[in-house]
């Protein structure tokens, strides 16, 4: 297993999918206009050979069907207590920061007494931020079971960056800790453009709730809207080869 740089916040410049559910507890993300925005990215974009591995993974995503194959056969079930957690964590970063600090520390409390304490380790923590960002990039791609979990897969992937700060060296600072917070996922440009060539505009709840790159910035709705879907050659998933 690869060291777990987990997803990093970057500033502007049943056992499977279908058993994340919140219910009409889930929101939709909104965006800033103003203050800082902070980004989560997939630790696969930071090295050639992740890099690679996510033009493969946007390859098996542009068929439709085999799409929804990969996504069913995923495993995202013990995501679901993690996007949980995100709500119970959210007060503890709200308002001004604390005096004395120590807010590493309560979020490490939070996690071990709801049973996640696991994500101390950093092998495991880094399983589970992949398996979401996959099913993220299954939701990129249009497969309706994944858009509709857009946001619990979003939750997960904060939880995963939050603890990755609360159990690093050292007491985490409280911005950072509330940056990750409110930090959206951002989209690889190897999955917003495939080997193909295609770029896929992907639904409005991702639209809504994720960040991609283009040309170096972030591309926003208004881009997006200008982008026409297209009908991209089938690819297989693995198992399906």
């Amino acid at each position: 297993m690869p060291h777990d740089s987990g997803p990093h916040d970057h500033e502007d410049p049943d056992d499977r999918l279908g058993a994340l559910r919140l219910g009409d507890a889930a929101r939709v993300v909104t965006r800033s206009v103003v203050g800082r925005r902070f980004f989560l990215a997939d630790p696969r974009s930071q090295t050639a050979p992740g890099r690679a591995r996510l033009a493969e993974i946007a390859d098996e995503l542009t068929d439709p069907a085999a799409a929804a194959r990969c996504y069913r056969r995923m495993n995202l079930g013990p995501l679901a207590e993690l996007a949980a957690a995100h709500g119970r964590l959210a007060p503890v970063l709200a308002g001004v920061p604390p005096v004395g600090g120590a807010t590493g520390r309560r979020i490490r409390t939070e996690l071990e007494t709801n049973g996640l304490g696991w994500l101390g380790d950093a092998e495991a923590r880094l399983t589970h931020a992949l398996r979401a960002w996959d099913a993220l990039y299954a939701a990129h791609y249009g497969v309706t079971e994944a858009v509709a979990q857009v946001e619990a897969l979003s939750q997960a992937l904060r939880v995963c960056r939050l603890a990755e700060l609360a159990y690093s060296d050292g007491e985490p600072d409280w911005r950072d800790l509330a940056d990750a917070m409110a930090a959206r996922p951002m989209v690889p440009a190897e999955i917003y453009r495939s080997r193909q060539g295609h770029r896929l505009r992907p639904p409005e709840q991702v639209v809504q709730a994720v960040a991609v790159p283009l040309a170096g910035v972030e591309l926003d709705r208004s881009a997006l809207d200008a982008i026409a879907a297209t009908v991209c050659p089938a690819t297989m998933c693995p198992e399906d080869r």
